[in-house]
């Protein structure tokens, strides 16, 4: 990052106090997708899709990123072969508002971030806060005043799907490998599966340095089990329009048409539950398995997560 962004104050857009920015920060395989596509049904907003995850994806398939690290060869095919797909014109014009995944530079994305929206009314940002850990976030997050909110979920059930994720994509396994052939740590480098919690920790703990005394935090169980008392709360208290009818999106804009990402990401990744849904499920909200029945690996991430998901649990918007 230029010099000449570093240390900036924030300030004031020519759009201020029209357009309301906010972020949604969270956890991976939170429910996040299907609450992005919720709250994508607000008039005149804009919705952004992880744009700084891809950007560190981006850093993945670079030939000096964990050079060193022989598990990183299949993991870099991976992302190549994926980064790499066909997108036809056809598909092109029905994402309108994505790019190209290269396009997707930390700069260019709080460039992007801070432009004027004169024809919105809101910006909403959702993306995993992993995706800044290895920088400043005053350096990499736009200098326009955004508002940091959150989506947590219990470890347990978080981690143990990203395995399955892993597992089934980027390591290419079949899916009677057991689990306990894959090292979530050590087998795909990339991810800093191990501080997920702690990185969405130390982003809340930012928000609450640069003057929101108390972000927002939404546990995923709950959001599921009653997403009207959650999400009515959270519109609320942004300040944002809520209406009971946008707990189904059967209806709404398809995501890849709506939303502005990276072209290979909403072609490509697994958001197919996410998209074909219509409601939250609550199935999500299942009865979690015994930390004794996680591989040895699960149970390490499990242990570092604990603290830091029980500190922002205590924070989160309530049922009563």
């Amino acid at each position: 990052m230029a010099d000449s962004l570093r240390n900036e104050k924030p300030f004031s857009g020519p759009d201020e106090g029209l357009v309301f920015r906010f972020f949604l920060w969270h956890v991976p395989r939170s429910v996040s997708t299907a609450l992005a596509t919720c709250l994508g049904q607000l008039p005149d907003i804009e919705v952004w899709h992880e744009p700084y995850s891809m950007c560190n994806m981006n850093r993945f398939i670079e030939p000096a990123f964990l050079a060193d690290n022989p598990k990183m060869t299949p993991v870099k095919l991976w992302f190549k072969r994926a980064f790499t797909s066909e997108i036809t014109l056809e598909e092109k014009s029905e994402m309108g508002n994505s790019v190209d995944h290269r396009c997707f530079r930390y700069s260019w994305v709080r460039q992007q971030l801070e432009e004027p929206r004169p024809t919105k009314k809101f910006v909403f940002v959702k993306d995993v806060s992993t995706a800044l850990y290895h920088g400043n976030f005053d350096e990499l997050l736009p200098r326009t005043r955004f508002r940091h909110t959150f989506l947590i979920r219990h470890p347990i059930p978080t981690l143990l799907a990203w395995k399955r994720l892993m597992m089934r994509t980027v390591l290419e396994l079949p899916l009677d490998t057991p689990q306990s052939d894959v090292d979530i740590i050590s087998d795909v480098p990339c991810f800093t599966t191990l501080h997920f919690y702690e990185e969405l920790y130390s982003l809340w703990n930012y928000a609450k340095r640069k003057g929101d005394e108390k972000p927002l935090v939404i546990d995923s169980d709950d959001l599921i089990r009653d997403p009207e008392v959650i999400l009515s709360k959270y519109c609320k208290a942004l300040d944002l329009p809520w209406d009971k009818k946008y707990l189904n999106w059967a209806s709404a804009i398809h995501p890849r048409k709506a939303w502005r990402g990276s072209y290979q990401v909403l072609k490509g990744f697994d958001f197919r539950n996410a998209f074909e849904s219509a409601t939250f499920d609550v199935n999500l909200a299942t009865k979690r398995e015994d930390f004794e029945m996680l591989t040895p690996d699960l149970q390490k991430c499990v242990r570092e997560a604990l603290p830091f998901y029980e500190e922002m649990y205590k924070s989160r918007i309530t049922l009563d």
